[in-house]
């Protein structure tokens, strides 16, 4: 139970950051920071990595099967 309530969480954080960046028009991804003005293409796939990783988080969390 505890598993599956850390990564629910965990996908809403990076559910939350994906949507802060977007509203702030500029993302940091691992030692590379993406603006929307000067790279739309880096900015956008840096924001779709973040959205799936959170989806992906949080599918796990409410389907994922816990062993124990």
């Amino acid at each position: 139970m505890f598993a599956k309530t850390l990564l629910l969480l965990l996908g809403i954080g990076i559910g939350a950051y994906a949507v802060f960046c977007f509203k702030r028009g500029m993302v940091y991804m691992k030692g590379y920071t993406a603006s929307r003005e000067k790279n739309p293409g880096g900015f956008y796939l840096s924001l779709i990595i973040y959205l799936l990783f959170a989806l992906v988080l949080i599918f796990f969390g409410i389907f994922g099967k816990v062993q124990g």
